[in-house]
């Protein structure tokens, strides 16, 4: 039926958007450390120091920031150097 198979692709687009960080609007380490002009390294101290919070995990179990926090946490570094 082609109902069905249109609702089968919806649904599997539907999944695959939503497992994309991307679509979500959420940043990896990597992003928030370009982003901020610092080392990886220091992405990870700063969730480590409860500076910033994964907000979610990548399909990896890498963890995912919010853009709001990667803009905070740049402003600090500006203000410390």
């Amino acid at each position: 039926d082609h109902y069905d198979f249109i609702k089968s692709v919806l649904d599997s687009g539907a999944e695959t958007a939503a497992a994309d960080s991307q679509v979500r609007g959420l940043m990896t380490g990597a992003q928030v450390a370009e982003y901020c002009g610092v080392a990886g390294g220091t992405v990870r101290s700063w969730k480590k120091r409860e500076l910033i919070r994964a907000y979610d995990v990548d399909a990896s179990g890498h963890p995912l920031y919010h853009p709001d926090d990667a803009e905070r946490m740049k402003a600090r570094v500006k203000n410390q150097k």
